[in-house]
This record gives structure tokens, sequence and C-alpha cells, in this order.
């Protein structure tokens, strides 16, 4: 399976409400789309949001992030984020919301934008 981790760091906390309601509409298109296993959300702080997205493989996953409202939120990332930190691998066990943020932060494969 392929679990898919990311951390959004809100530009200013006046971006949080529009934050959030494209956060819901992606959630929503995850969790109907073909190969989601889980889907999880997770605020760090008011600024700061993690998530963890799980397919059943890398295609499925790949489908989702390139259409609809998460594409949407793609266009839209450098104005509402001071930082997106993204990962995503091959795995059988998923982890915790505590060692994402670990795993965020110290893995050389992630993506900092």
């Amino acid at each position: 399976m392929i679990i898919s981790l990311g951390k959004f760091e809100l530009e200013k906390t006046s971006k949080l409400f529009r934050f959030l309601r494209m956060s819901k509409r992606i959630e929503e298109q995850a969790k109907a789309s073909k190969g989601v296993l889980d889907v999880k959300l997770s605020g760090g702080s008011i600024k700061k949001f993690y998530v963890i997205t799980v397919w059943e493989d890398i295609d499925s996953m790949k489908q989702f992030a390139h259409s609809g409202a998460h594409m949407e939120a793609i266009k839209q990332a450098k104005e509402l984020s001071s930082q997106i930190k993204l990962l995503y691998y091959e795995g059988t066990l998923v982890p915790e919301f505590n060692e994402v943020k670990k795993i965020l932060e110290s893995d050389e494969n992630v993506r900092t934008y």
C-alpha cells in the first residue's frame, strides 16, 4: 500500500477558514476516491495541519492528487501556506500523527515547498 504524509503550515491565521473549507472538500474527495484505504487529518496548532492518506496503489493516489478539489488546492497552495511538506512511500505500517511530525522533519525524501 502507499502511505502519503503531509504537513501544511498556514502563512497567516486570517487564511484559516479558507484553508479549512478547502480541506473539507479535499477530504470528501479523498474518501470517495477509488483505491483509498484511509484518510486522517490532524491539527498541530492553529496554523499547522497534518494529513495521512493510505492508498491501494500509486495510480489511485496520483489520480486523486491531480483531479477535483485537490488539484484546485494545488493551484492555491503557495497563496495559503508558508510551508508544505510531502512524502509518500510504500509500506505496511501507517504511522501515528506524533510519528508523522518526526518523519516529515527527518526523512531525506520529504519534498518541501
